[in-house]
């Protein structure tokens, strides 16, 4: 059974901060400040609600964006160590 999407609108400031936070900052959509995503821009600028963006829900699993277009995560590789560096504890490894 799917959970029924409703309109979700953020209801004070921490609320939309933590919306960004969780999805719009790990969106393509958003990646640049010269293309900022339009559904953004919507949904902090305007408060009618036929103008506020449709791709905003609320669905089982909390707040999500429909348009959402997830970045790639490169996997952080660690650094070797320069041979005779010191570590923390002054060892070599």
């Amino acid at each position: 059974m799917s959970a029924r999407l409703t309109p979700y609108r953020p209801a004070k400031g921490a609320e939309g901060g933590a919306f960004y936070a969780s999805l719009c900052a790990q969106c393509r959509r958003d990646m640049s400040e010269s293309h900022p995503c339009r559904l953004l821009i919507r949904g902090l600028l305007l408060k009618g609600r036929q103008l506020f963006p449709r791709e905003w829900v609320q669905g089982g699993n909390g707040p999500q964006c429909t348009a959402m277009v997830p970045i790639k995560v490169q996997p952080v590789v660690p650094a070797m160590p320069a041979p005779a560096q010191l570590n923390l504890w002054g060892e070599v490894p």
